[in-house]
């Protein structure tokens, strides 16, 4: 891993927030992933461990050790309070692809975390500058759009706004590295 380990945030436990909450937590992050349905949480904990690009196949094809694997497992949370996310160095949106659902997220979001917390979206149906105006960040905000299956592909695209800095982009190139 690239860079120190950080406190990450993802929001949406569906296929793709509980991939890439994975692939954090395996890069040596805390992350906390959220979602409003704890039955989401759940699918989002059993993909995770021992689904079929979890961290239990991963094992078993040699791609990871037991002891990496569960200290993984150790270093991911699942939560429906989306507070958890207030503290994070950064938090990746992973929500269905509503824009009206986005922008309330980004809005409820900005309202309570740190004031440097950066904001990324895996979205990539809508414009980043959309999503970023419903903040007071815009210079925080970037697209990390992660390609599919995240444990598995090795691709991640990241779109700046007009708004964002090269602080920020660096911060999240290093990270995807």
């Amino acid at each position: 891993m690239t860079g120190e380990p950080r406190r990450v945030g993802v929001a949406g436990a569906g296929v793709m927030g509980s991939g890439i909450a994975q692939v954090l937590a395996v890069a040596g992050h805390e992350v906390v992933c959220t979602d409003l349905a704890e039955s989401s949480l759940d699918a989002a904990r059993e993909a995770v461990e021992t689904g079929r690009f979890g961290v239990r196949s991963a094992v078993e094809r040699g791609k990871l050790t037991t002891d990496q694997a569960d200290r993984t497992l150790q270093r991911l949370t699942f939560t429906t309070d989306t507070d958890a996310l207030a503290d994070r160095y950064l938090v990746i949106e992973a929500i269905p692809e509503l824009l009206d659902l986005k922008v309330r997220f980004w809005r409820e979001l900005d309202a309570i975390a740190d004031r440097g917390t950066i904001f990324a979206s895996n979205s990539s149906g809508f414009p980043v500058v959309a999503m970023a105006a419903a903040t007071d960040r815009p210079d925080r905000f970037v697209g990390w759009h992660w390609a599919s299956p995240a444990p598995v592909m090795r691709l991640a695209e990241i779109v700046r706004a007009r708004g964002t800095s090269d602080e920020t982009v660096d911060a999240v190139v290093a990270m995807a590295e």
